[in-house]
C-alpha cells in the first residue's frame, strides 16, 4: 500500500576548523515486497572523501513468525587523523575495509528488532600524511556480533515525534 521502491539521498560536509573539510553525497534505494514473504532490498552507497557501499537482504522466514535472515556486504573507506595528547596531528591514514555477514533476528511488534550473526571481511591502511615507518599493512576483520533496535519516530524521512535508538 505504500510503493515498491524508495530513494533518499544526503549530504554531508564536516570540518575539523582548522583547514580540514570533507563532503560525501550519499543515496539509499530500498526494494520492498520482492516476494510473497515480503523480502527487502537497500542498497546504499556514498562518494566523496570517504566513499563507501553496502547492501542487505532481508528475508522474513515466514508470515506468521517474526524471524527473519539478512545477508549483507559491505566495502567502506575512511580517512583517520592520529594525534598526539596535546592535539597535534602526526598521521593521516587511508583505511579500506569490506566484509559479508549473516544475521539471524527478530522483530518486536512494529517498533524493534534485534539480531544476532557473524561478519568476515578484511581490508588495508596506508599512510597518507606522516612518517613513512608507522604501522600500515593489511588487517582481517570478523566476528560475531549482536544488535538491537527501537524505533517510534512517526516518519522515516522527516520525523517531528518519537525516538529512535540502536545499539
Amino acid at each position: 500500500s505504500w510503493g515498491p521502491t524508495f530513494l533518499r539521498l544526503g549530504v554531508g560536509v564536516q570540518s575539523d576548523f582548522e583547514g580540514g573539510a570533507t563532503a560525501n553525497a550519499a543515496a539509499q534505494l530500498r526494494f520492498t515486497g520482492l516476494n510473497w514473504l515480503d523480502a527487502e532490498w537497500t542498497l546504499d552507497g556514498q562518494v566523496g572523501e570517504e566513499p563507501g557501499f553496502r547492501t542487505e537482504f532481508y528475508q522474513p522466514l515466514s508470515l506468521r513468525t517474526p524471524l527473519f535472515i539478512a545477508p549483507a556486504f559491505r566495502y567502506e573507506t575512511q580517512t583517520l587523523q592520529v594525534v598526539t595528547p596535546e592535539g597535534q596531528r602526526i598521521a593521516r591514514y587511508r583505511i579500506r575495509d569490506a566484509d559479508v555477514s549473516l544475521a539471524l533476528g527478530a522483530q518486536i511488534s512494529n517498533w524493534g528488532e534485534v539480531r544476532a550473526g557473524l561478519r568476515y571481511g578484511g581490508g588495508n591502511s596506508r599512510i597518507l600524511v606522516g612518517d613513512p615507518s608507522l604501522p600500515a599493512g593489511d588487517h582481517d576483520l570478523g566476528g560475531a556480533f549482536g544488535q538491537f533496535g527501537y524505533d517510534r519516530l512517526d516518519s522515516a524521512y522527516f520525523p517531528r515525534h518519537g525516538q529512535a535508538f540502536r545499539a
